[in-house]
């Protein structure tokens, strides 16, 4: 947990005071980032097929 969180640029200090959910909110945009750095890639768009899934 504070490899990660210092990779996305808090302290360890920072990280070891920072609630699970808190943390868990920011490792899944990290996670998102991480994945359109690594393939190059530009946000997508969400495509809505039908107002059902609005």
């Amino acid at each position: 947990m504070v490899l990660i969180g210092m990779r996305i640029g808090y302290t360890e200090k920072e990280v070891a005071h920072m609630y699970f959910g808190k943390w868990c909110d920011l490792f899944e945009e990290f996670k998102k980032m991480h994945n359109i750095t690594m393939r190059r890639q530009v946000f997508e768009q969400q495509k809505i097929a039908s107002m059902m899934d609005l």
